[in-house]
Order: structure tokens, then C-alpha cells, then sequence
């Protein structure tokens, strides 16, 4: 089993409210906001995290969907979260070359 494949095991979890301490959580719309909250999980989300994040949106795939739309990943976080999530780092729009 790779690392965070038995995500569906955990959905009881949830994020954690710190990561995103400048929102309020009781009028967060989590779909429009997609973005941010992986860029948070990715930058200082616990494995607890990445568990709530997966069943949140759906698994490995569809995080790493959200994340190819991210345009500013400090590079380490983007290429543990490419491990992670299984993808080429070529393919995150963070890591491509802009003209």
C-alpha cells in the first residue's frame, strides 16, 4: 500500500481550524476555496490533514487535479506533495517555466 491509500478509513477526521486561522470556518465554502485549502495542508497540514483533505475532495486524484491549478508552491512542499499524491512535479503549474 502507498502512503495515504487507506484515506477513506479516516473520514471522520477533519482539517484543522489552525491552518486556516485567518477564515471563518462557519461561513467557509470549502469548494471555493479548494485551492487554499490544499496549498494549507500541503504547507502545514498534519497527516490528520491530508486524511480530512482526501476524503474532503474526493482522493489522490482530484487533490492532485486542485493542486495543478496552484500557481505558487514553495518547491519543497510541491515536490513532497507530488510524491505523495503520485504525480509528475513537471505537471504542477507552480513548476512550470512562465514566459
Amino acid at each position: 500500500m502507498k502512503y495515504l491509500d487507506d484515506w477513506k478509513n479516516y473520514s471522520h477526521l477533519r482539517i484543522s481550524p489552525a491552518i486556516l486561522w485567518e477564515y471563518d470556518l462557519a461561513r467557509f465554502d470549502w469548494e471555493k476555496m479548494c485551492k487554499t485549502v490544499v496549498l494549507r495542508v500541503i504547507q502545514y497540514g498534519t497527516k490528520d490533514d491530508w486524511y480530512a483533505m482526501l476524503n474532503l475532495y474526493g482522493g489522490k486524484k482530484q487533490v492532485a487535479d486542485i493542486m495543478r491549478h496552484i500557481k505558487h508552491i514553495p518547491a519543497r512542499d510541491a515536490s513532497y506533495a507530488a510524491i505523495v499524491l503520485e504525480i509528475d512535479k513537471k505537471e504542477l503549474s507552480c513548476c512550470t517555466p512562465r514566459v
